[in-house]
C-alpha cells in the first residue's frame, strides 16, 4: 500500500474551487491545491469518480504517470471509471440496496411510520484497476475493463 496519501480535503491557497462541487473541474483544481501544499504526494483518494477523473486529466496534463508517480481512486464506479485512461480505481457502493432502503424510509414517512433505524453499515466493494497498485501481498485482484 502506498504510505504518503492526500484526502480531498485540504486548505485553499488560491481562489475558491470551480462551483459545481465535487466535479470534474474541482478535482482538476484539487489536485493543483494538493500539490501546492504537498510537492511529495503519491495518491489521492476522491469522494467521488468525477472528480477522481479530474484529477486524471490534471495528472495527464503534468506528465505524470498514473499510479507510478501518482496513484488515483474514486467513490461509485460510474460507467466511465473502466473506460478512462488508465482504468480507475474506486469502491463500488451496493446502488440497489441503496435505492431500496432510501425508498423504504420515504415510504415509511409518507404514511407517517416511524423509521426503526434511520442509518444503515452497508458493504462496498474495493474495484482494484489500473490507476492504483495493489500491494503485492493484499491479494487483491485487478479487473479490467469488459
Amino acid at each position: 500500500m502506498r504510505t504518503r496519501c492526500a484526502a480531498a480535503a485540504c486548505t485553499s491557497r488560491s481562489p475558491s474551487p470551480p462551483p459545481d462541487t465535487a466535479s470534474t473541474p474541482v478535482g482538476i483544481w484539487l489536485i493543483d491545491e494538493v500539490f501546492a501544499l504537498h510537492p511529495d504526494i503519491d495518491g489521492v483518494v476522491c469522494s467521488n469518480d468525477a472528480m477522481a477523473l479530474g484529477v486524471l486529466f490534471e495528472a495527464n496534463r503534468r506528465g505524470l504517470s498514473v499510479p507510478d508517480d501518482l496513484a488515483v481512486i474514486g467513490f461509485g464506479d460510474l460507467t466511465f471509471s473502466a473506460a478512462c485512461l488508465p482504468p480507475l480505481s474506486t469502491v463500488r457502493p451496493p446502488q440497489r440496496e441503496i435505492g431500496e432502503l432510501a425508498a423504504g424510509q420515504i415510504l415509511a414517512r409518507l404514511n407517517g411510520t416511524t423509521v426503526a433505524q434511520p442509518h444503515h453499515g452497508l458493504d462496498c466493494e474495493l474495484v482494484v484497476r489500473d490507476s492504483t497498485r495493489p500491494d503485492a501481498d493484499a491479494g487483491v485482484e485487478r479487473q479490467t475493463a469488459g
